[in-house]
C-alpha cells in the first residue's frame, strides 16, 4: 500500500478512483485536523462511483465489518454485515485487514493495486483506495473507512517498481 497524496492523484489509473479521491480530499480539507465525517458524504456528488464504494466499520476490537457495499463490490462476493476477517477466511490470504489497519494506524489515505482472481480464472488487478472517516463530526477518531475499487489494465506497476528498485519504498508514497 502507498500513501495517497492529493497532489499526486495522477498515480491512480482508474478515473473512478481519482474522482472518489478528489472528493475525499475536498472534504478532508474542510475539516482538518479532524477527518471527514460520514454525514458529509453526498451520494449525488459521488454519482456513478457509488456501486464501487464500501463503508467499513472499524470495531473497538480492531476488526472490520462491511456496513455498506456497492453493487460492483457485491458482485465480487462481499456482503453487508460480513466481517473482513470472515471474508479473508473464506478466500485465503487476501491481507485486507492488514491494509485497513495500516490506514487506521497511520491516519492517512492509502491506495494499492493487487491481483484478483485465481490461476484457473482470468487474473487481473484491482486498484483500491482506503480513506479514513469518522462517525463523529469534528473527531480525529477513525471509526469508519471509505473504500473504492476498480479493475485496472496495468499489468505491472512499472513506474512504481522503478522507484522501489532505486531505493524508494512503496509504502512511503510518491
Amino acid at each position: 500500500m502507498r500513501v495517497l497524496q492529493h497532489q499526486r492523484l495522477d498515480v491512480l489509473e482508474s478515473p473512478l478512483n481519482r474522482r472518489v479521491a478528489q472528493y475525499w480530499f475536498e472534504l478532508a480539507g474542510e475539516c482538518r485536523p479532524a477527518w471527514p465525517d460520514k454525514a458529509a458524504l453526498d451520494p449525488l456528488a459521488l454519482g456513478q462511483t457509488l456501486s464501487h464504494l464500501c463503508l467499513i466499520d472499524v470495531r473497538p476490537d480492531g476488526g472490520f465489518t462491511y456496513r455498506l457495499v456497492g453493487e460492483w463490490v457485491r458482485a465480487l462476493g462481499v456482503r453487508r454485515g460480513q466481517t473482513v476477517e470472515d471474508l479473508e477466511n473464506e478466500r485465503g490470504s487476501l491481507r485486507i485487514c492488514e491494509r485497513l489497519r495500516r490506514c487506521v494506524r497511520a491516519g492517512a489515505p492509502y491506495w494499492d493495486r493487487y491481483g484478483y482472481g485465481r490461476p484457473a480464472q482470468e487474473f487481473t488487478k484491482i486498484e483500491a483506495l482506503v480513506l479514513p472517516l469518522t462517525a463523529l463530526p469534528g473527531s480525529e477518531l477513525i471509526d469508519l473507512l471509505l473504500t473504492s475499487g476498480d479493475f485496472c489494465k496495468t499489468e505491472t506497476d512499472s513506474a512504481l517498481d522503478a522507484l522501489e528498485e532505486a531505493g524508494s519504498p512503496r509504502s512511503a508514497g510518491i
